[in-house]
């Protein structure tokens, strides 16, 4: 049976194809990303710092050997933070997020800073139409505005984690980490349909 909305539409290729645009600025998911990054990053060098305490020295000692490093890591996530919302304020507070999904995985692209999710799904729409006469042409113009994308194969898909409140979907391989958007009203179907094509992933 062939799902359809208002966001999601479905294409004569077979592949379900949506846009959406998060709030940088409401929806911290993001911001939450990066934050994870640099703080895997420093775990070791501040661990690193506690190997006195196992050697017997005093905590006293410890804090007075490294309280100076843990002040330039605390300023260097509050740059983090002030650069997150800089870069934010550059794309206008919006990430716009183009979805192609089929029966093998789902592709992520993230669109240039200039598309709207209007004009995005505008040429989804154009493409839809596209496919049934021209191939060669399908999705000219948001190839051109795609900065950058990830593909997840359903078949080497670990881990799909469901977090309705930011309306993401996090669909997670071994090596890399896709994250999936939509509006509320798409949730279910989306995440059933993910989740029930990933063969690894314990239903």
């Amino acid at each position: 049976m062939i799902y359809t909305s208002e966001n999601i539409k479905f294409c004569p290729d077979g592949k379900y194809r949506w846009v959406y645009e998060l709030d940088m600025y409401k929806n911290p998911t993001i911001l939450f990303l990066v934050l994870k990054i640099f703080g895997v990053l420093f775990a070791i060098p501040c661990l690193l710092m506690l190997l006195p305490l196992f050697e017997g020295k005093s905590l006293e000692y410890v804090w007075d050997k490294s309280k100076y490093a843990l002040f330039m890591f605390g300023l260097f996530f509050l740059c983090v933070f002030i650069g997150y919302y800089i870069v934010a304020n550059k794309y206008g507070g919006k990430y716009c997020v183009i979805f192609e999904m089929d029966e093998e995985g789902v592709l992520h692209r993230q669109l240039d800073k200039q598309f709207e999710k209007a004009k995005a799904m505008s040429n989804v729409m154009i493409l839809a139409g596209l496919l049934a006469g021209s191939p060669g042409r399908v999705g000219q113009g948001l190839l051109v505005a795609t900065h950058s994308s990830i593909y997840s194969s359903f078949s080497r898909v670990r881990k799909v984690k469901p977090y309705r409140k930011r309306n993401l979907i996090k669909v997670n391989g071994l090596l890399y980490h896709n994250q999936v958007y939509m509006e509320d009203e798409d949730f279910d179907f989306v995440y059933d349909y993910i989740r029930t094509r990933c063969p690894k992933v314990k239903q």
